[in-house]
C-alpha cells in the first residue's frame, strides 16, 4: 500500500509543468529533495542540485534578483505566511528563463524552521506576451500624446482612462 502511494504520487508530480522542492532556508537554497521537473526547466538534473552537488540553485537566479528573493522569503517566513515571486534564472545552456515560485517555511515541532518547501515553473512565454502588450501600450501612448488632434479616452463610468495635452 505504501509503495502503491510513494508511485501514485511520483506520477502526479512528474506531470506538473515544473519543480516541486525542499531546500534549506540559507543563501543558497540548498535543495534537499527536487522532482523530475527540474530538467526541464532549469536543464540539470534533480541529482546535480541536490546538496549543491554541480550547482546552487542561488547560482541559478539572476544576481540582480538574488538579495530580493532573499528578503521576500525572509518576510514570508518569519510571520509563517507563504510567499509567491517571480525572477529570472539562468538554464543549463545559458538562456535566461522567467520562473514563478510559490512556496512556504516548513516547521520543526519546537518552532523552527526546518525547511522550505515549494514548487517553482516557467513562465516565460507569459513574460514575453506582457513585454509585446508594454510596448504596444507605449508606442499607443506615445501616438496619441503627439497627435495633434484632442484626444479623450473615457470609460462607461466616465472616467478619463487617457487624455492627450495638445
Amino acid at each position: 500500500e505504501f509503495q502503491e502511494s510513494q508511485q501514485s504520487l511520483s506520477t502526479l508530480l512528474s506531470n506538473l509543468p515544473g519543480m516541486v522542492y525542499r531546500c534549506l532556508n540559507d543563501r543558497n537554497w540548498t535543495m534537499e529533495t527536487v522532482s523530475e521537473g527540474c530538467f526541464e526547466l532549469t536543464g540539470y538534473q534533480p541529482a546535480e542540485l541536490i546538496g549543491n552537488r554541480d550547482a546552487a540553485y542561488a547560482d541559478l537566479i539572476h544576481p540582480d534578483e538574488r538579495d530580493g528573493v532573499w528578503e521576500q522569503v525572509q518576510a514570508a517566513v518569519e510571520p509563517r505566511k507563504p510567499f509567491q515571486l517571480e525572477y529570472p534564472i539562468r538554464t543549463r545552456e545559458g538562456s535566461w528563463e522567467w520562473v514563478w515560485e510559490q512556496g512556504r517555511g516548513l516547521f520543526a515541532a519546537d518552532g523552527s524552521l526546518a525547511a522550505l518547501e515549494g514548487f517553482i515553473t516557467g513562465i516565460g512565454d507569459r513574460k514575453r506576451v506582457e513585454e509585446v502588450l508594454r510596448r504596444e501600450r507605449d508606442f499607443n501612448t506615445t501616438l496619441i500624446q503627439s497627435s495633434p488632434v484632442f484626444f479623450v479616452a473615457i470609460n462607461a463610468a466616465s472616467d478619463i482612462l487617457l487624455m492627450n495635452e495638445m
